[in-house]
């Protein structure tokens, strides 16, 4: 399992990397825009105090910028400042920046600019495996570097052709490409690029099954630069535990993922974050911890999902569906399946859609440019304007019956929700504002009818079932268990001292049915009466659903909707 894991994650641990500085640009014959020269300079100080967030943000203005100014070379120049590792999130929008880029940059002369453009490039697709995609781009890039007199690009180069190499099965050439570009790091004092190159040979000896795999992941963290290279830091010590992890050392392993799990959530590099809770969560349950495998494996599919990482959030599902089983709850294990034939599903279609709609743009490219030679002569301004006219009109329709139906919805939304508010008043008028939640026995759920021979319960079983829910209800209220987002229908059977199964069956009979629907009743109570509170006025929404037992704002939204009719912030503004 886990050198599953580390063939999937070896793009990601390896691919982006940086290079020692920015050399002169060459004879370029463009230059930037006079406006936007104070903004790259400013991009760069920022870069260089490693304010990487901020240099992004101003990255993208940038671009907007010189997009409305046709300045190319802003846009490639803006891109390319980033010499240090960013976060994979931001990888695919710089890389749409390189493909409009590189054309440009090579058709005006500026050789440097290109080059940089294709290795930036070309270590994406290796990052997300488009390893032929990435060897057209990056093997005549070496030559070209060799030729122009870049050799301080070298190492760059051979680290991805590399890394290609390794993606294809082909180490040999992986392992000689690296040490011939270690050899050129050293001679250039490169102390940017050289700990990814190390961290590379120590993954080739891990796979190797040699014993000099720490030493080179320890070189590598030697050679980081002070202040510097977080991202770089994390993928080291990542290799660093699974190695640490297969000879057995199973506590210095689960140091080292900590570690990697406090520093990217202390910088915000949330892929890196779910990374070490994967890990976390394999390594848990193989130590005969499946709770806590449990906790780690949903915060990391929960953080894959955040930040858009489809194949991060399929791997740690197939994890968390393994420690389901491990805990004996198939029912999850057997959602999670399904969820997980879904995953596949939608990334294959994904995969499918992205390359038709490439070869779409391709066809309508080289369309458009033979239209445009016959046609160019015989366009005439009046069907340009009817054109544009019969767009406009087209586009308006829909958007007026849009806003048509989101005025009429918003309407009747209103007329309801002043309903519901003034029922409420009345409730509180009377002194009833908060009633007790009701006791009596219900049938069934529709979803969940009972079998023929339980239609029906007997004198003595309805009195039974009377009384346990009247004594689930006083456990509930007088201990005020439902105030912890934690409590779980099996911690309140061993409470009762009874199966959770018998307890299920109880509560089939309660009003509302189900432990959830139970449980959401008294938080939502709880929470009604600290939104019309004056001493709880200032608190957030958040904290109020917290107090409430509410584990997050959203479920606390959703379920107080459902109970109420009412938004948890409508119902402040009006009753409170």
């Amino acid at each position: 399992m886990r050198s599953k894991l580390l063939w999937w994650l070896l793009p990601f641990l390896s691919c982006q990397t940086g290079t020692k500085k920015q050399p002169d640009h060459g004879t370029d014959t463009i230059s930037v825009s006079a406006p936007l020269k104070p903004l790259l300079t400013r991009q760069q100080q920022l870069i260089a105090r490693g304010q990487t967030d901020s240099a992004l943000m101003l990255g993208k203005e940038i671009r907007r910028q010189a997009v409305e100014g046709k300045d190319t070379l802003a846009i490639a120049r803006s891109v390319l400042a980033f010499k240090e590792d960013v976060d994979a999130s931001h990888h695919e929008e710089q890389s749409r920046w390189l493909r409009v880029s590189i054309p440009f940059l090579e058709r005006n002369g500026s050789t440097l600019d290109a080059l940089q453009a294709r290795i930036m490039l070309s270590a994406y697709f290796c990052s997300i495996g488009s390893y032929k995609e990435s060897q057209e781009l990056i093997i005549p890039a070496w030559k070209s570097a060799e030729l122009a007199g870049y050799r301080q690009l070298l190492p760059r180069i051979g680290l991805i052709i590399a890394n290609n190499f390794s993606g294809i099965e082909q180490p040999d050439d992986a392992i000689a490409f690296l040490h011939a570009s270690t050899r050129i790091a050293k001679e250039q004092r490169d102390s940017t690029l050289l700990p990814s190159l190390l961290m590379n040979i120590g993954i080739w000896h891990y796979q190797q099954k040699t014993d000099s795999a720490q030493y080179f992941h320890t070189n590598a963290l030697a050679h980081i630069p002070k202040g510097r290279g977080g991202f770089m830091r994390m993928k080291i010590l990542y290799n660093m535990s699974v190695d640490l992890e297969e000879s057995g050392k199973m506590a210095e392993a689960e140091a080292r993922y900590m570690e990697m799990a406090s520093t990217s959530l202390q910088n915000g590099q949330f892929e890196a974050l779910s990374v070490a809770y994967k890990a976390l969560g394999i390594l848990k349950r193989n130590r005969q911890q499946p709770e806590a495998s449990r906790s780690y494996l949903e915060k990391a599919v929960h953080l894959a999902d955040s930040i858009h990482q489809p194949f991060l959030k399929l791997q740690g599902m197939i994890e968390l569906q393994s420690t389901y089983e491990k805990l004996g709850a198939f029912r999850e294990a057997l959602d999670m399946g399904r969820q997980i034939d879904g995953a596949k599903d939608s990334i294959l279609e994904a995969e499918k859609s992205s390359t038709i709609i490439e070869l779409e743009k391709k066809y309508q490219a080289e369309k458009k440019e033979s239209e445009n030679k016959s046609l160019a002569q015989k366009l005439r301004v009046e069907k340009r304007f009817n054109f544009a006219l019969l767009f406009l009109v087209l586009i308006a329709i829909p958007l007026v019956i849009v806003l048509y139906q989101r005025k009429k919805f918003q309407q009747e939304r209103n007329t309801s929700y002043e309903a519901l508010i003034e029922h409420y008043q009345r409730e509180r008028k009377k002194g009833q504002s908060l009633p007790d939640l009701p006791m009596e026995d219900v049938p069934a759920p529709p979803d969940e009818y009972p079998s023929d021979d339980e239609n029906f319960l007997s004198g003595s079983e309805l009195t039974e079932n009377r009384q346990m829910i009247e004594s689930i209800r006083e456990l509930i209220e007088n201990d005020r268990l439902f105030i912890d987002p934690q409590f779980r229908q099996e911690d309140l059977a061993e409470k009762l001292g009874i199966s959770p199964r018998r307890l299920s069956g109880y509560l089939r009979w309660s009003n509302p049915p189900g432990f959830n629907a139970l449980i959401n009743e008294y938080r939502v109570r709880e929470a009604r009466l600290l939104l019309e509170s004056p001493q709880h006025a200032e608190l957030k929404l958040d904290v109020i659903g917290l107090k409430a037992g509410f584990s997050t704002r959203q479920h606390f939204s959703k379920v107080f909707e459902q109970v109420t009719g009412l938004t948890p912030g409508y119902y402040r503004r009006k009753m409170g």
